[in-house]
């Protein structure tokens, strides 16, 4: 399982090609997207090969390290990833719209709306990081868009709370 690779990469194992992304693919580069393979290997030894060209992000390489392990170990522990993640995203999404919702039977609480918006803010980020579930959707997310997607909801995140702590006390 790989991990975040950021902008363009190319995976070998054993030699042979099993993913590229960017030019290495002949294309643009796509969001950060953790991807799982499957490769049998009767050899004692693996060789892994990933070769990254950073043009265009602050970041470049490895996000974290590269995991091995069975296919069934590999894929539950993407599940997993993605269940905690998916739970976490419905949370913070269903109570930013209760809130929202509630703010409009009691306009007086405008703490409702900043809460809101910082609960679906959350949410948002919770999509484009961590299992980066966004890209189970639409997995040819152009990469400028998504990171600068992830790195906008930083200041509404901080600026949500801070007017909703405002607005409350």
């Amino acid at each position: 399982r790989t991990p975040e690779l950021y902008t363009e990469y190319a995976l070998w194992v054993n030699g042979a090609l099993i993913d590229a992304c960017g030019s290495f693919a002949g294309g643009e580069a796509v969001y950060l997207h953790p991807r799982t393979y499957d490769f049998y290997s009767e050899a004692s030894q693996i060789e892994i090969v990933l070769q990254i060209k950073n043009a265009t992000h602050v970041y470049g390489g490895v996000g974290q390290s590269i995991r091995l392990g069975t296919s069934e170990s590999i894929r539950r522990e993407r599940n997993f990833s993605a269940g905690i993640d998916l739970v976490l995203i419905s949370i913070c999404l269903f109570s930013g719209l209760f809130y929202l919702i509630l703010y409009l039977f009691r306009k007086s609480s405008r703490e409702l709306v900043w809460f809101s918006a910082l609960c679906i803010t959350v949410a948002l980020r919770n999509l484009f990081s961590n299992a980066t579930l966004i890209m189970d959707v639409f997995p040819e997310l152009p990469f400028n868009l998504g990171s600068k997607i992830v790195t906008l909801t930083i200041p509404v995140i901080v600026i949500s709370m801070l007017n909703y702590t405002r607005m409350l006390f």
